[in-house]
């Protein structure tokens, strides 16, 4: 009769297996559910809501780069408008009236606040380009 070591018992190695597949499946199910939170962690980060889109680009108009503040507007209102800045460098620009939407078209007011902080009521007007509210005017209040 032949002597099996304790560990290579039949009964052992079915309880090493279990606890192995155990362990595999508790692993994948914390990769599934970190993979679920960072893909929701990203979504989350980006604005959704048409007027948190146009808030995003209406932000752009402060920009340092004259080319960043251009990318805002849509590209007719970019070609009427004489070159050179649309704001000064560093201008905060906040919407701060309702939203308007009538399809692809909006409108909304904002805050324009300066370097300097003085401030002043413009409205806006957005057209949905793709994903982006491109601005259409910018008009004093």
């Amino acid at each position: 009769m032949a002597v099996v070591p304790e560990d290579q018992t039949p009964a052992r190695q079915m309880r090493r297996v279990i606890i192995f597949g155990t362990a595999l499946a508790l692993l994948a199910g914390c990769l599934g559910v970190a993979a679920i939170v960072i893909s929701r962690a990203s979504e989350s980060h980006a604005p959704t809501s048409p007027r948190a889109i146009a808030q995003s680009e209406a932000r752009r108009l402060g920009s340092p780069s004259s080319a960043t503040e251009r990318s805002a507007l849509a590209p007719d209102a970019s070609a009427a408008l004489p070159a050179g800045r649309v704001l000064p460098i560093g201008s905060n620009v906040r919407l701060t009236g309702p939203w308007h939407q009538q399809g692809a078209f909006a409108n909304s007011l904002a805050r324009v606040t300066s370097r300097a902080g003085t401030s002043r009521a413009y409205e806006l007007g957005f057209m949905r380009v793709a994903k982006r509210w491109l601005i259409t005017f910018v008009e004093p209040t």
